[in-house]
């Protein structure tokens, strides 16, 4: 079966944000943590918070523990983070370029 095609990469010829995601997820499946960060950096970051949020949702569930509300988060944290999610995709398709 074939890689999927990225729509973006296949009309620009250089690759979008995403760029790797699949092959990141294959690389990690196979224990090929670098060859995964190498594939595309945030995806990977992505996946670990992954793991990580259903850890938490996990032991949220079997221990009956208190969940954590994004609606108690003050604005200045929301915006700070929505300004550190923009740098990292920006910093990561800058990588994603140079390294094309």
């Amino acid at each position: 079966m074939p890689w999927p095609e990225c729509w973006v990469r296949r009309l620009t010829g250089l690759p979008c944000p995403t760029c790797g995601a699949t092959r990141c997820a294959t690389s990690l499946a196979h224990g090929d943590l670098v060859g995964a960060w190498r594939h595309n950096p945030l995806i990977f970051v992505c996946y670990g918070g992954t793991l990580l949020l259903n850890l938490y949702a996990a032991a949220v569930l079997l221990f009956r523990l208190r969940r954590l509300r994004l609606a108690n988060v003050p604005v200045k944290v929301k915006r700070a983070l929505s300004a550190v999610i923009i740098i990292a995709l920006t910093a990561n398709w800058i990588y994603l370029l140079v390294n094309h």
